[in-house]
């Protein structure tokens, strides 16, 4: 059996998810002088394919501060452009890196899902920083039929494979 995913909406979300003002923040070059905090975060995109819909998962996003003064991570949330109680602030000393953790709950058995965490950051070069995570959803009988019928295929195992990483 061959499972048949829509890849164009998938393919506009990581563009989408890339071009939302993080390719500032990608350089990750380290000059002798900095001036302040200065975000790398070389990995903004992640895509999982072929997943149980059954339980969240949580993507891990390395974020180094490659300044010379502490990096404020903020996030906020995208609906109403502001920070509250309940989100997350993330603070990296110089020299320093953190994983920032995304969590990707899908709302149904099948299909396409996806999941974004936003800040706003002390870093003048990169104001906001955005992660996403994309994932092609499949149900367990197609899960269960895929590996049967092609063992040898990791993409399509049980636990969560990462298989493209959105790099600069």
């Amino acid at each position: 059996m061959q499972i048949h995913t829509r890849r164009v909406p998938l393919l506009l979300l990581a563009v989408g998810c890339v071009v939302a003002g993080t390719a500032a923040c990608l350089s990750g070059s380290n000059h002798a002088l900095h001036q302040g905090a200065k975000l790398s975060a070389p990995v903004t995109l992640r895509h999982l394919h072929g997943i149980s819909g059954k339980a969240p998962q949580t993507v891990f996003f390395e974020v180094r501060n490659v300044g010379d003064r502490r990096l404020v991570l903020h996030e906020i949330d995208p609906e109403c452009n502001c920070s509250g109680s309940g989100l997350r602030t993330f603070l990296i000393s110089p020299g320093e890196t953190e994983q920032i953790p995304v969590r990707l709950a899908p709302l149904s058995d099948s299909g396409q899902s996806e999941a974004t965490a936003e800040f706003t950051t002390n870093d003048p070069s990169c104001p906001r920083l955005r992660l996403c995570v994309t994932a092609v959803i499949v149900s367990d009988h197609q899960l269960r039929t895929a590996i049967r019928h092609r063992p040898d295929e990791t993409a399509l195992q049980p636990s969560p494979a990462i298989d493209a990483d959105q790099h600069r």
